[in-house]
C-alpha cells in the first residue's frame, strides 16, 4: 500500500474512533439522564467515558497540518498519553548530558542517536526499571483524569440545565408580549 493510502486509511480510522468516542460520551449522558440515581462514575466505567472523554476529539490538526472534521466546540481536549520508560530515560538522559556539557554543541540528531544507542545498550533490568515508572506515572494520571471526566460530564450537564433554563425565560417573555399585544389590540377594538 502507499504513502498516501496509509495516510488515508489513518484518517479514516481516526474519524471512526472519533464517531465511538463521541457515541460513548452521548450514550453515557442519555443514560445519566434516564437514571439520575446512578452515580457519574459508574457510567463512565460502563461506558468507558473516561477514555472517551479524554480521547480524540476530532478537533486537532492532522499530519498535514488540516483541521480534522468533527467534534463540537464543547468537546474534552485530547487526552496526553503518559510518557514510556524510553522518554522517561531520555529526558533524564538529556538533561544530564546538558549538563555535564557532553551535550554542548551536538545537534538534535546527533543527541537523539547516543540516546537511542544508550537505552539499546542499557541492560534490560534497567531498561525494566524506566518502564515500571512509567507504568506508576500512567497509573496516577489515570486516577486523577477518570475524576476529571466525572467532573466534565456534571458540568455539561449544568451547563444544559442552564440553556434549558434561559430557554424557557424566552418563551415565557415571548408568550407574556402576545397576550399583552392581544389585550392592546382588544382595547383600541372597543
Amino acid at each position: 500500500m502507499s504513502e498516501e493510502g496509509d495516510d488515508k486509511l489513518l484518517g479514516l480510522l481516526g474519524k471512526m474512533m472519533g464517531n465511538i468516542a463521541r457515541s460513548a460520551v452521548e450514550n453515557a449522558r442519555l443514560l445519566q439522564e434516564a437514571y439520575p440515581h446512578l452515580s457519574a462514575t459508574s457510567v463512565d466505567q460502563a461506558f468507558g467515558v473516561s477514555d472517551a472523554v479524554n480521547g480524540y476529539s476530532g478537533n486537532e490538526k492532522g499530519k498535514r497540518g488540516r483541521k480534522r472534521k468533527g467534534g463540537a466546540e464543547g468537546d474534552a481536549p485530547k487526552k496526553k498519553r503518559a510518557p514510556s520508560g524510553y522518554i522517561l530515560y531520555t529526558s533524564e538522559q538529556r538533561s544530564s548530558m546538558k549538563e555535564d556539557g557532553s551535550a554542548t554543541g551536538m545537534a538534535q540528531k546527533e543527541l537523539m542517536k547516543e540516546l537511542a544507542s544508550r537505552w539499546r545498550d542499557l541492560p534490560q533490568t534497567g531498561k525494566d526499571e524506566w518502564n515500571n515508572k512509567a507504568k506508576e506515572g500512567a497509573a496516577a494520571a489515570d486516577a486523577a483524569s477518570s475524576s476529571a471526566a466525572a467532573a466534565a460530564v456534571e458540568s455539561l450537564d449544568d451547563g444544559e440545565k442552564k440553556q434549558k433554563k434561559k430557554h424557557k425565560k424566552a418563551r415565557a417573555d415571548k408568550s407574556e408580549k402576545k397576550k399583552k399585544k392581544k389585550k392592546d389590540k382588544d382595547r383600541h377594538d372597543d
